[in-house]
């Protein structure tokens, strides 16, 4: 399932749910997954299969604040489900910050033209 078909807030839900279960390393997922939603539903990128962190990254070239947000979440992701890092709350903590002030939905995303 493509992460725009599912609310920014859901992802967001999530992942608070799991960092109280002790599960910081799906918390984080969900919050990559939730950065990932937010870029497709603004227009950014089109979901195809196959798309990479890089190809999310690229596509918030133009947007500095969303860049330097996204790559903090995707990161912590990498470190721990490729780098096979401990997880930590505090990783947790950054990178909910960072997505609360780049990907919230109250904002109205726009397109880029």
């Amino acid at each position: 399932v493509p992460p725009g078909e599912r609310a920014v807030s859901t992802y967001e839900s999530r992942a608070i749910q799991l960092a109280a279960d002790g599960n910081v390393r799906a918390a984080i997922r969900e919050l990559l997954l939730g950065s990932m939603s937010w870029i497709e539903r603004a227009g950014l990128i089109r979901y195809r299969k196959g798309l990479t962190n890089r190809d999310y990254l690229r596509s918030l070239t133009r947007r500095p604040e969303k860049r330097d947000a996204y790559i903090t979440t995707a990161t912590c992701f990498e470190f721990l489900y490729f780098g096979r890092r401990v997880p930590t709350s505090e990783m947790f903590e950054q990178c909910l910050t960072c997505f609360r002030g780049a990907f919230r939905e109250e904002e109205s995303p726009t397109t880029a033209v």
